[in-house]
């Protein structure tokens, strides 16, 4: 049984949902469901002010611990993305960016911060879109950029996050773990939905090697 308040799946704080009239607890980061026979003896005011907190926090589209925009932000922006991008015949890039750590979870709260600002500054301009897409994945979008393109934003992407192991070697990344980036980029067709640039760029991320380690 997961800890009071904590999510088993990734250790982050849970707040409280109703869907048809039950109540479940639900993880903002990673995006699971935990039973709410777990959490079942928290006081009614505190359960409030978890659903005020989350509602806000999806209202504003930024994620609480990366400060970058947050996954319903991101399923926002793609959709919009797509349909213009559909309309005008113009290609639109995904890159994807899982970290995997070997260390604590307080390692974990202290590097993903880290690691969004160095991708959302590599990122240069005005219309391309970060966001924090699962607990320790990042999305990229680059509307109106071909696939030659994003391959060009990723490889600056990887050199900044190289640039973390350079700038704290002797500090809180040691046994830090790894990083991967997946691309994909299309011009989306007008009979199918933006999954299909979502699926190209975690096949191309599944198919990756691990491009840093560090021990």
């Amino acid at each position: 049984m997961p800890s009071q308040h904590l999510c088993p799946f990734c250790n982050s704080t849970l707040v409280c949902q109703v869907s048809q009239g039950k109540p479940y607890w639900f993880c903002i980061h990673c995006h699971q469901e935990v039973p709410y026979a777990f959490c079942d003896n928290v006081r009614e005011t505190e359960l409030i002010n978890q659903v005020s907190q989350y509602q806000k926090l999806s209202k504003s589209g930024i994620d609480e611990l990366t400060k970058i925009a947050n996954y319903a932000k991101f399923c926002e922006n793609i959709n919009q993305e797509w349909r213009r991008m559909s309309r005008d015949n113009k290609h639109l890039s995904l890159i994807l960016c899982a970290v995997e750590f070997n260390g604590k979870n307080d390692l974990e709260k202290k590097l993903l911060p880290l690691i969004a600002k160095k991708i959302d500054n590599s990122v240069h301009r005005p219309g391309d879109f970060v966001a924090r897409y699962r607990h320790q994945e990042f999305a990229v979008l680059l509307p109106n950029t071909d696939l030659q393109g994003a391959i060009t934003v990723k490889e600056r992407i990887s050199l900044s996050l190289f640039s973390l192991l350079i700038d704290n070697q002797q500090e809180i990344f040691n046994k830090y773990g790894q990083f991967r980036l997946g691309i994909a980029g299309l011009i989306p067709p007008s009979n199918m939905t933006y999954d299909l640039l979502i699926i190209k760029a975690e096949q191309s991320l599944a198919k990756t090697e691990k491009n840093l380690t560090i021990y």
